[in-house]
C-alpha cells in the first residue's frame, strides 16, 4: 500500500475482527523511520546462527508504538540479507506466510524481499499491543524449508531491516460509506 497522506481518512480493523467492528480516523502527523535489526545481549537476535540451527523467536518490540493515545500506528515493510530464512508471526501468535493445514511452513528470504530492495507484498501494521515476531534458520547448503541454496557460511547474524513510516491519527466519530483506505493492523497487507 503507498504511504497514507496528511488528512487523509483511514478505516482501521485488527486483523481478527470484522470490518463492521473497525473505527474511522483521520492522519494528523507521518513521519518515515528505518530500523536495523541488531545483534548481542539484550537486543533483537543474541548471537549468531550455527549451521542447521535457528534463533529463538525475538519480539520486534521497537516495531510497537509506544502510545494509543493520541493513537499511533506504523506501517512497516521489511527486508533480510541473504543466508537465513525468517518466519513471522503477527500478531505474536499467528503464523504468517504458510498454508492453512501447515503454517509453519511459511518463510521469507532475501529472494523475497531483500535486505535492500524490500517487497511491498510483505508489509504489514501495527499498533500498541500488536507486536511483530521472527525467528531465523540457518542450513548451510541447502536449506530443508525451502530447497532454496543457503550462504555457505558457518555462522551467520541474522539481520533484518524495517523501514515504513509512523501515522499519528485522530479518532472520528461519524461512519462513512466511500472515501477512506481499509488498514487491517496485524495482517499482512491492508
Amino acid at each position: 500500500m503507498e504511504p497514507l497522506e496528511l488528512s487523509e481518512i483511514i478505516r482501521i480493523a485488527a486483523f481478527d475482527q470484522p470490518l463492521v467492528q473497525s473505527q474511522f480516523y483521520q492522519v494528523t502527523a507521518k513521519e518515515p523511520f528505518i530500523y536495523r535489526s541488531t545483534v548481542g545481549t539484550g537486543n533483537d537476535f543474541t548471537g549468531t546462527v550455527a549451521n542447521n540451527a535457528n534463533s529463538d523467536w525475538k519480539s520486534m518490540t521497537k516495531l510497537e508504538p509506544s502510545s494509543r493515545t493520541p493513537t499511533t500506528i506504523f506501517q512497516v515493510r521489511w527486508g533480510v540479507q541473504n543466508g537465513m530464512l525468517y518466519r513471522a508471526k503477527f500478531p505474536s501468535a499467528v503464523e504468517r506466510f504458510g498454508l492453512d493445514d501447515a503454517p509453519a511452513t511459511g518463510y521469507i528470504s532475501n529472494l523475497e524481499s531483500d535486505y535492500i530492495d524490500m517487497n511491498e507484498e510483505y508489509e504489514f501494521w501495527t499498533q500498541k499491543g500488536i507486536v511483530p515476531q521472527f525467528i531465523a534458520y540457518h542450513n548451510d547448503g541447502t536449506n530443508a524449508l525451502s530447497g532454496q541454496a543457503c550462504s555457505g557460511l558457518g555462522t551467520v547474524y541474522p539481520r533484518m531491516k524495517f523501514k515504513g513510516f509512523r501515522y499519528q491519527l485522530k479518532e472520528l466519530k461519524q461512519t462513512l460509506e466511500k472515501g477512506y483506505k481499509n488498514v487491517i493492523l496485524g495482517g499482512v497487507r491492508s
